[in-house]
């Protein structure tokens, strides 16, 4: 079930980074070289929840790690959706859901080495598998839907399959028991 909660995660996110480049160009009339300054300061945000992933998840744990990062997501993601004529909401909605995206998806790499046990490759592998998944339908879905119904449609689907990822990785996490580091192959079967 980790995985499927991988793949929601991923494809929420895509929902909500879709629409960046058309929101600005198309609502608020950015030029090429605007976006580009823009994607920049995405990516500064995507260094910050790094770290902070970094920093943070060997202490809380990756799947409640991916969990809050995941959390993040869906009112950034309603934020965006209620005040995306507003350039400067819409572009701290974005900043948000990407901080939260960020910080999930390093921290699902630190569960997705140890889901196989004695097998971390093949871990990394299926998390790749499922993210690669959900990114496909979140460009293809959230491309549609931002054609046929504007830029708020994709974010709120978006919030929707987060909270549906938040749902299904709590409830996966009900029960089980903080791992040690030499009992991670015999939780990584059991959970898997």
């Amino acid at each position: 079930m980790w995985i499927v909660s991988v793949g929601l995660m991923v494809l929420s996110g895509q929902l909500l980074f879709v629409v960046l480049g058309p929101w600005l160009k198309h609502e608020h009339g950015f030029s090429a070289g605007g976006i580009t300054v823009v994607v920049l300061g995405i990516g500064v945000c995507e260094l910050v929840a790094s770290t902070y992933a970094i920093r943070l998840t060997d202490r809380w744990g990756g799947r409640r790690s991916m969990t809050r990062g995941g959390m993040l997501i869906v009112p950034a993601s309603m934020v965006f959706a209620a005040g995306q004529r507003s350039l400067v909401i819409g572009l701290v909605a974005l900043g948000i859901g990407v901080l939260g995206f960020e910080f999930a998806i390093v921290s699902a790499v630190s569960v997705a080495t140890t889901l196989v046990p004695g097998s971390p490759a093949a871990g990394l592998g299926l998390m790749v598998t499922a993210g690669t998944l959900g990114r496909a339908t979140g460009v293809a879905t959230g491309t549609w839907l931002y054609e046929h119904h504007g830029a708020a449609t994709p974010t709120v689907v978006g919030a929707v399959v987060a909270t549906a990822m938040v749902v299904l990785s709590l409830r996966n996490q009900r029960g089980q028991q903080p791992t040690s580091p030499g009992s991670i192959g015999r939780t990584a079967s059991t959970n898997f």
